[in-house]
């Protein structure tokens, strides 16, 4: 079995964490804009 090395490009997060405040206000936005209507 032959070593390969893995090489990942492009923008990704490691972790999801940081980026949940900002999701969970934008969709409590879409939810209420939502309900407005």
């Amino acid at each position: 079995m032959e070593e390969t090395e893995l090489i990942i490009e492009g923008r990704h997060d490691p972790c999801i964490v940081p980026r949940a405040i900002p999701v969970v206000e934008a969709m409590t936005a879409v939810i209420l804009l939502d309900h407005l209507l």
